[in-house]
């Protein structure tokens, strides 16, 4: 398919992406970055007469997310007194395609003209991603980037562009695994357990690049907030994910019950939907909500692994058979419920025994701040 192993990867994540329909580019879409593509090329030549570079980076940069957002927020915390520079993608910025990636785009259309012409919406999506990352390393004069929880398609091939400039592209495992971080490749990738290895293995990422780090957020979150020792104010706290199937199943039973328990809704900050209920809803801080709950109720957010960090007992309610079930496959089927009826029963049973989750075999290793450790070793 391609002699580029990188332009491979990136290629079949991106078929992939399309399959499941996160990416759908109409004519005009497709337009556009034809016409994007060739600006971008026309500042390629305009870079030789522009000092892009600032003085006040190491070469060493985390790249920045919200600060208030974890667990980006833990491991912000954790390196601020390192020589790590945590630093946004600007929203002005020059789009500037790399030489490698027109050298690729030319030695793939010799071997393969009619595949080239046939994925030039590919090169040019990709180009669009890439152009403002290289932007980016030029401008910062980034040796080594530190990227958190990012799969995306372009990913990997910029991971070929930083190899070719001797630069090196880190990858932070945040979440579960999902069909889209399929095939990719970093320099390092940074996961939690051997179980995540598989599970990207079964995805089909490069199996060279992954360091069994362990968790420095889920470290760190038992290390603050057990010993804190807070009391349980909150009987049940559903934590959603948008309109999630089964979401109506959830708030049904929770409001039937919402006479005898304390219950708190929290939506997830970027998939918010209007409810009509007489149900409490939050905007605290997820972790403190987990902290002060007895019980957790999600689908297969994330933040069922944080409960069972901070040993709340918890409830993924979601149907066995689903495709989805794949994201909870690490919980004893036990702990998952897909009918109304055993979710009241469930819930009942659970704050009357209290019943606490352990992690499988593997699943998330504790070390002291392994992760820490290691990214101050690349940043010497």
């Amino acid at each position: 398919m391609f002699i580029n192993e990188y332009l491979r990867r990136s290629y079949l994540q991106y078929r992939r992406n399309i399959e499941l329909g996160f990416v759908n580019l109409n004519f005009m879409k497709k337009c556009l970055l034809t016409f994007y593509f060739f600006l971008s090329n026309l500042f390629f030549v305009f870079k030789y007469f522009f000092k892009l570079r600032k003085t006040d980076s190491s070469g060493i940069v985390f790249l920045k997310y919200d600060d208030k957002t974890q667990p980006f927020k833990t491991i912000n915390t954790f390196l601020s007194d390192s020589n790590i520079n945590f630093i946004d993608i600007e929203k002005k910025y020059l789009p500037i395609t790399p030489f490698i990636l027109i050298k690729d785009l030319i030695s793939e259309f010799k071997e393969k003209p009619f595949f080239v012409l046939k994925n030039l919406d590919f090169f040019f999506a990709l180009n669009m991603k890439i152009s403002k990352y290289y932007f980016f390393i030029k401008y910062y004069n980034v040796n080594k980037l530190v990227i958190f929880q990012e799969y995306s398609f372009y990913m990997t091939y910029l991971t070929r562009i930083m190899k070719s400039e001797d630069l090196e592209l880190y990858n932070v495992m945040h979440g579960i695994p999902g069909d889209t971080y399929c095939f990719f490749k970093f320099t390092k990738t940074f996961i939690w357990g051997e179980y995540f290895r598989n599970k990207y293995l079964d995805l089909k990422a490069d199996s060279n690049q992954f360091i069994l780090s362990g968790s420095i957020y889920h470290y760190a979150m038992k290390e603050k907030y057990l010993k804190l020792n807070i009391p349980s104010s909150i009987d049940i706290l559903y934590i959603m994910q948008g309109a999630e199937k089964g979401y109506s199943d959830v708030l049904e039973v929770l409001i039937k019950m919402s006479s005898n328990y304390n219950i708190v809704i929290k939506q997830h900050p970027r998939y918010k939907i209007k409810l009509n209920t007489v149900l409490k809803e939050t905007e605290d801080d997820t972790l403190d909500c987990i902290t002060k709950s007895r019980l957790v109720i999600s689908h297969y957010s994330t933040a069922l692994i944080d409960s069972i960090v901070l040993d709340k007992s918890i409830i993924s309610y979601i149907d066995l058979k689903s495709v989805e079930y794949k994201y909870v496959s690490f919980l004893d089927d036990d702990f998952i419920v897909s009918d109304q009826k055993k979710l009241e029963i469930k819930i009942n049973n659970m704050l009357k025994n209290e019943k606490k989750v352990f992690f499988k075999n593997d699943f998330i290793k504790f070390k002291n701040n392994p992760l820490l450790e290691i990214l101050k070793e690349i940043g010497k």
